[in-house]
């Protein structure tokens, strides 16, 4: 683990798929732009040149890996609401004559886990806000496309990803490594302290704003929607949702060892004042709802 190891240390926008050898590839959008880094306006797109298996057919371990190979030199993943499309190009006459091809619902599930994880394209399936699949009728051997559209096309990271623990009880997603004009370069040690130093202060403020409406007696679901103004850009995921992720996750008493005891001073002295503004400004002196 990436974090532990430091500690130790103190489209046409649409991108057309193209075959090169064996290997599918996406063509570039621009001569500028690199799409192993980056996706393309959040969109990233690829063939699979073999055909989508069904729970019941190919192991789902080999299935995953033929997926993961098409797109092993992609060195991002999104981290915030995606549109995925699925389209699969089947045989007509096996799926209606000779009752080869099943329902389309079969397909799904082993699609989807072959996309999320450390090495895939997703941080978990829980993302996909819009999902479509799709068939259509070839004579040519049986393939698929992905498309996966960011909501949000600032919203993804570089991998390796990890997750870390925020004061609101959240799991918020940090990259090791930092999107320059030279290519991905691993972030330094006083970068990354200052990362989650930023992330730290925010999401103190968006803690002690959920403390205290729920201390007015909002209920959690009414909390959630009046804390949305205040949400950090990034998405931030409970628990249950980091560990099924199966990223490594850091948590707050890890992180925390990275800096002195100065500096964790400093730190929850400006979490501090940034709470205490937040207070003067929503309190009801100062014209905020009671």
């Amino acid at each position: 683990m990436h974090f532990r190891k430091e500690l130790r240390q103190v489209a046409d926008l649409r991108k057309r798929p193209v075959t090169i050898g064996s290997r599918t590839m996406c063509k570039r959008t621009s001569p500028n732009l690199d799409r192993t880094l980056r996706p393309a306006d959040g969109r990233f797109l690829c063939r699979f040149p073999f055909p989508p298996t069904q729970q019941t057919h190919e192991s789902k371990s080999d299935f995953r890996a033929r997926i993961r190979a098409q797109f092993a030199d992609i060195h991002y993943a999104f981290t915030n609401d995606v549109e995925v499309i699925w389209t699969l190009y089947l045989d007509g006459f096996e799926r209606y004559e000779m009752g080869g091809q099943k329902d389309l619902d079969n397909y799904l599930k082993p699609l989807i886990d072959a996309i999320k994880g450390p090495d895939a394209l997703l941080v978990d399936d829980a993302l996909i806000q819009t999902l479509t699949v799709t068939w259509i009728d070839t004579t040519a051997d049986p393939h698929f496309t992905l498309e996966i559209t960011s909501l949000d096309p600032l919203a993804f990271l570089p991998k390796p990803i990890e997750l870390w623990e925020m004061p609101d009880g959240l799991y918020y997603p940090f990259s090791a490594m930092n999107r320059t004009v030279k290519g991905l370069v691993p972030f330094t040690m006083e970068q990354r302290k200052l990362l989650a130093r930023g992330m730290f202060g925010t999401t103190s403020v968006k803690a002690a704003f959920r403390s205290a409406l729920r201390n007015k007696g909002t209920d959690p679901r009414a909390t959630y929607y009046e804390m949305m103004p205040f949400h950090p850009i990034g998405r931030g995921y409970p628990i249950a949702f980091a560990k099924r992720s199966e990223l490594s996750m850091v948590s707050m008493v890890e992180w925390r060892q990275l800096y002195t005891t100065d500096e964790l001073d400093e730190m929850d002295s400006h979490a501090a004042a940034l709470r205490h503004d937040f207070e003067r400004i929503t309190s009801p002196a100062n014209g905020a709802d009671s």
